[in-house]
């Protein structure tokens, strides 16, 4: 099994188990995965953070949402 189809299973798992979480569990275990998955040294990392962003940005407090759009920026270029 390609490293890229566990990845892509991993993100659509947690992005599916997401709106089970609460907002304290997105804020104390999603964002802080995003954070170093866009950080990440390959870009399937990189892609990961994207898939899962978007699923946390409406969730999660005011400054670690504009830490999002800074990560989304990033992921961008």
């Amino acid at each position: 099994v390609e490293e890229a189809a566990v990845r892509e299973k991993a993100v659509e798992s947690l992005r599916k188990i997401a709106k089970d979480h609460s907002q304290e569990d997105l804020e104390r275990y999603y964002y802080p995965l995003v954070r170093r998955l866009s950080f990440g040294k390959y870009f399937t990392a990189r892609i990961s953070a994207c898939g899962l962003l978007s699923i946390i940005y409406r969730q999660v407090n005011s400054y670690q949402r504009r830490g999002l759009c800074g990560l989304a920026k990033k992921l961008a270029k």
